[in-house]
C-alpha cells in the first residue's frame, strides 16, 4: 500500500509487487502493479476486476535503436495509453 496526497486529498493505492510493473489505474511509479486506487473523501475506487494472460508472442527486434531506462520510460510517459480494462465501482 502507498498513500500520497494529490490536489490535497488523500490517495491511497494498493499494489502488487508479485506483478513488477510501475503501472496501474491513474497513478504510476510504484515498485509493482496498482490494483486498486481509493480517491479518500470523494467516495471514488478504482480497482482492476480481472486480468487475462494472452498468448501474445514477444519477438526480438532485429532494428531499432538502444535506448537507456530514463529514454525509455519518458517515452513511456510521452506516449500513455490503457494496458488494460478497469470496472469503476
Amino acid at each position: 500500500m502507498a498513500t500520497f496526497l494529490r490536489n490535497d486529498k488523500l490517495v491511497v493505492a494498493w499494489f502488487t509487487e508479485s506483478i513488477p510493473l510501475p503501472f496501474g489505474p491513474h497513478e504510476g511509479g510504484l515498485p509493482g502493479l496498482i490494483l486498486e486506487v481509493n480517491y479518500a473523501g470523494t467516495g471514488n475506487i478504482v480497482t482492476a476486476t480481472k486480468m487475462e494472460k494472452t498468448a501474445r508472442q514477444i519477438v526480438r527486434p532485429d532494428k531499432g535503436k538502444l535506448v537507456s531506462w530514463k529514454e525509455f520510460y519518458a517515452y513511456l510517459e510521452k506516449n500513455k495509453r490503457p494496458t488494460f480494462t478497469l470496472t469503476v465501482r
